[in-house]
């Protein structure tokens, strides 16, 4: 019989949900649980895409957004990771207006603010800013913005959660560019919206969103260096994935990652 191996770097953290929206709105790790519904003709494109063949066109005017409900995304009191790679095609944004890349859910779609994860654009005066929001007893608790010049190109946002220290750390671009400390538990995050905020429509995105995930350790600073480069599951090769008798839409596992192989076992 075949055994799947996998290599000591890809079990470093443990992968929640990953979504690479090559061929459709379905969670490519976590399992069927975690696929994204999408709606008002959200779609994947090929020109949407930062790696793999296609990635996630939104319409902002048409209120296009993707979400999973009932989803356990970020669990209370846990250590969490999620990265996004984002590509805002409007030259600049003006007015009050925020374009959301994502923003969890206490389950359903609803305006509670029970969002551990939330990352969305706006206009400041001189230019945009992406801003990071955290909630605690259901409330906005840490907030902060930071720039993210030039629009129409690809960035990487990564947020990072120490649940022991409370630290909430942000990297734009693999660069780190916030620190804060929440001042209580975060909220768990029960249901994702990729493409507006925790109600659905309204705020939504304008442009593309690809590769994202969320993981419940916080991932190093190797892996967060490797993700400016490299998808987070870059897919394996088919002729390993035949041998091991595993379907790419089958992949529900923690820790998966680089270097599929199979071995022989021995009789």
């Amino acid at each position: 019989m075949a055994v799947c191996t996998l290599p000591a770097e890809a079990t470093r953290a443990s992968i929640v949900a990953y979504w690479n929206f090559n061929d459709n709105f379905a969670a490519y790790v976590g399992g069927s649980s975690y696929n994204l519904t999408p709606v008002n003709g959200a779609s994947i494109e090929a020109v949407a895409a930062k790696f793999g063949a296609g990635g996630a066109d939104f319409q902002r005017t048409s209120s296009q957004y993707a979400f999973v409900d009932n989803a356990v995304v970020v669990a209370s009191g846990s250590d969490f990771s999620y990265s996004a790679w984002y590509y805002l095609d409007l030259a600049d944004i003006t007015g009050s207006s925020r374009y959301f890349v994502l923003e969890a859910t206490n389950g359903t779609l609803n305006n509670t603010q029970s969002h551990p994860i939330s990352l969305g654009l706006r206009d400041q005066g001189a230019g945009d800013v992406a801003q990071i929001y955290t909630s605690v007893n259901n409330d906005s608790d840490v907030f902060y913005s930071f720039d993210t010049e030039p629009n129409q190109s690809w960035h990487n946002v990564i947020t990072t959660f120490n649940a022991t220290t409370r630290t909430i750390t942000t990297y734009f671009d693999g660069t780190e560019v916030k620190q804060e400390t929440a001042s209580g538990e975060l909220d768990p995050g029960n249901g994702l919206v990729v493409g507006g905020h925790r109600a659905g429509t309204g705020r939504n995105w304008e442009g593309y969103i690809d590769d994202v995930a969320i993981w419940d350790e916080v991932i190093d600073s190797a892996e967060i260096a490797r993700l400016q480069t490299q998808p987070v599951v870059p897919v394996p090769e088919p002729t390993a994935l035949a041998l091991c008798g595993i379907t790419a839409a089958g992949l529900g596992f923690a820790g998966v990652g680089r270097g599929w192989g199979c071995r022989r076992a021995k009789t």
